[in-house]
């Protein structure tokens, strides 16, 4: 395992807490604390998204063939998308694809509006 990343990670929120002392976290002036610490934040957790997975499934990692094959799951979300909007009605006349919506994003979006604004301001 690499600890590049992580350790580069781990320097860039660093030096970003220390330029703290001089220089305010400001997002709308795009402080150099801010995109030092913003910037580790963001290559620490993309280097757990990829150490997570393959240290689960190690070499049978299925998101392997999700990366390999991004016009096949591209492909296959349009049908999925047609299917459920056009061809599948529930009984109270929605389609499977607001409901799909409803439930698994809508459901934790909307029950608290605060998490669609913090959401959309994350970097």
């Amino acid at each position: 395992a690499s600890f590049g990343p992580w350790v580069a990670s781990l320097a860039l929120i660093g030096v970003g807490a220390l330029l703290v002392l001089a220089v305010p976290i400001n997002k709308k002036i795009w402080s150099p604390p801010f995109m030092l610490v913003t910037a580790g934040i963001n290559m620490f957790l993309l280097s757990a998204c990829v150490a997570v997975p393959n240290h689960l499934w190690g070499k049978r990692n299925p998101l392997i063939w999700l990366g390999l094959n991004p016009l096949s799951v591209f492909c296959g979300m349009l049908v999925l998308e047609i299917i459920l909007m056009d061809n599948v009605v529930l009984a109270n006349g929605q389609s499977g694809w607001s409901w799909v919506h409803a439930n698994t994003f809508g459901s934790w979006v909307s029950a608290a509006p605060a998490w669609a604004s913090t959401l959309t301001a994350l970097p």
